[in-house]
């Protein structure tokens, strides 16, 4: 398993305006673009920005709450698999009765594991599948996604950069 990090979050026009974030390897190349829906983009933008929060909790907050009641944390989150185009994610939660793991959407996991400090692995396959789906190298098109996201407007689509 590889760590990665959150290095993006855009908006992507070419796919009906859905967000986008993108996760890095932390000591590689490669990057993975996760397509994911409007909502859970600005839940992990507030965490990305340390932004401040709603006067209600989101899902995420809530969650959160629920599993720090509950004496317990999030120790990881892995993106395990690429199957028909869809990301699947697990996240290992630590409790006083064991550890426990979840099976979770990626923007979900990925919310959490912002929210816990948690670390995020992807699994190798992950990257060998999307690479078997594409006509193009992992470093090729993860660099010509981000030139793509990187020319949006901010102020025509919003986005959360945090590419320097």
């Amino acid at each position: 398993m590889l760590q990665a990090a959150v290095t993006g979050l855009y908006t992507d026009p070419r796919m009906g305006n859905t967000a986008v974030v993108l996760l890095s390897e932390i000591n590689g190349e490669r990057v993975l673009p996760i397509w994911i829906e409007m909502n859970l983009a600005f839940a992990i933008g507030i965490e990305l920005l340390n932004d401040d929060r709603p006067k209600r909790p989101l899902a995420h907050d809530l969650v959160a709450t629920v599993i720090r009641q509950l004496q317990a944390r999030i120790v990881r989150v892995v993106i395990s698999d690429l199957r028909d185009s869809v990301y699947y994610a697990q996240f290992l939660l630590e409790s006083p009765a064991g550890l426990l793991e979840i099976d979770a959407r990626p923007s979900d996991s990925i919310a959490l594991a912002l929210k816990f400090k948690a670390p995020i692995l992807i699994e190798e396959r992950v990257f060998e599948k999307r690479a078997k789906d594409g006509s193009k190298s992992d470093e090729d098109s993860a660099q010509e996604l981000r030139d793509r996201l990187q020319q949006i407007p901010p102020e025509e689509f919003g986005s959360f950069s945090l590419d320097s």
